[in-house]
């Protein structure tokens, strides 16, 4: 799969998990679908990864695995 058709998919996957889990905020989405990883836990916050140069097949593959877990 190309990077663009890997973005299109992940898209996609965004925006039926918008209408899906109408009470998730953003950030909840992002995070419970696998988007964005968790590197470290502050007394009032908690720190995202910075992927910047991860391809998107890759963040597909890992949203995909998160998908699976769902019920």
């Amino acid at each position: 799969m190309d990077r663009q058709s890997a973005n299109a998919r992940l898209v996609a996957i965004l925006a039926d998990a918008v209408v899906r889990y109408p009470d998730q905020r953003f950030g909840q989405l992002l995070r419970n679908l696998g988007f964005v990883l968790e590197t470290a836990h502050l007394p009032n916050a908690k720190l995202w990864c910075n992927e910047f140069y991860l391809e998107p097949q890759k963040l597909l593959e890992r949203v995909e695995r998160e998908l699976e877990k769902i019920p």
